[in-house]
């Protein structure tokens, strides 16, 4: 159903064991901005690998198609909701002109304002991630 599947697994992994490594055993917050920002390549490429590319001329309707013809089949509206965030922030972050680390949080400043994330909104993005590509292996 989903080309380079195997691809987007090694890429999870390594994403799941730096935040296992970096996180959680050496105390290391700095890796959370590497995390969160593998997590929203990631997650392009997912729906990059999932939709033909051609067929749509927008990234807004390719997320739509994938939303409406893929995930609504299997995450919640809460999920489906932290997955186009993770998407979003690839945006934020090319176009961020500060991001930092702060305790266990990555703050973003854009446009004026900052954005947020904090460590458990990560794990969630992560698990939703990995649900995704356990689900498109079936």
């Amino acid at each position: 159903m989903i080309k380079n599947l195997e691809e987007l697994k090694k890429e999870l992994s390594s994403s799941e064991r730096l935040y296992y490594f970096g996180v959680c055993i050496l105390k290391e917050n700095r890796i959370l901005k590497k995390i969160l920002c593998d997590l929203s390549k990631l997650s392009w490429k997912i729906v990059n690998s999932f939709v033909i590319p051609e067929k749509f001329n927008s990234e807004k309707k390719k997320v739509e198609f994938f939303i409406k013809n893929f995930l609504i089949n299997f995450l919640t509206k809460e999920e489906i909701k932290s997955f186009t965030e993770c998407l979003k922030f690839y945006k934020l972050h090319n176009e961020s002109s500060l991001e930092f680390v702060r305790k266990e949080r990555v703050i973003l400043y854009y446009n004026g304002k900052y954005e947020i994330i904090t460590k458990e909104k990560i794990i969630e993005k992560l698990n939703i991630i990995k649900k995704i590509i356990i689900k498109s292996e079936e």
